[in-house]
């Protein structure tokens, strides 16, 4: 790889308040929306992607649905934020059993009757990291080894990239029971990534993001 493609500036980090004003004022003319929801948290705004679930009834309309969930006709800010990302939809019972993919948080951008998910039992919840863990990891590290062979890398790919693939790590260490240096030197070197970001030169950041990628 030789250089990033759409690389995150500091101004992007007012991006974020009205991408969710945006899909508020949008989520309360599409019938048949019982809500929308926020997962997962912005950690490095500027950087960070949001994850949205649309919660849809049986009657939903599915001409007005698909271009809502797919992100179509909508302003560059919000495009940014999404970063190719497509709005996941769920039935009210999916959604309220959302964690049994793993324990996430969810706030809601429009919901005029919220639905707070089903927390797990601790066995379960366990169970359940182990089940990602299977389910995630491997996918997570040939998709790190794809991305070193292109000429270019999409910055916010790669970001979200070595982010999940972060949070698979965590998740194993939890699992095992320790931490190993490897991890520790890992986990470290991607929140440094994230926090100096804005204030880095766009080479260092190259530099240094290929050097995580080889590393995970």
């Amino acid at each position: 790889a030789e250089r990033f493609s759409d690389y995150p500036s500091v101004e992007h980090k007012l991006d974020y308040r009205p991408a969710r004003e945006f899909f508020q004022q949008r989520s309360r003319k599409i019938k048949g929306l019982l809500g929308l929801y926020e997962y997962g948290s912005v950690n490095a705004p500027g950087i960070s992607d949001i994850d949205l679930i649309a919660v849809i009834s049986s009657d939903i309309q599915k001409q007005e649905m698909i271009p809502f969930l797919t992100g179509q006709d909508v302003p560059t800010y919000v495009k940014r934020v999404l970063d190719g990302g497509k709005i996941k939809p769920m039935s009210e019972t999916q959604f309220a059993q959302v964690n049994l993919l793993g324990p996430i948080s969810t706030t809601p951008i429009y919901a005029p009757n919220p639905i707070t998910p089903e927390i797990p039992s601790t066995q379960n919840e366990f169970l359940i990291q182990v089940a990602n863990i299977f389910d995630w990891l491997p996918e997570r590290i040939l998709m790190l080894r794809s991305l070193v062979n292109n000429p270019v890398l999409p910055c916010r790919r790669v970001l979200g990239a070595l982010g999940s693939f972060s949070h698979s790590v965590v998740t194993a260490d939890k699992i095992l029971g320790y931490r190993s240096d490897k991890s520790t030197i890992f986990i470290e070197s991607y929140n440094d990534l994230r926090t100096n970001w804005f204030t880095e030169k766009p080479d260092g950041n190259f530099n240094r993001t290929i050097a995580l990628i080889r590393m995970g």
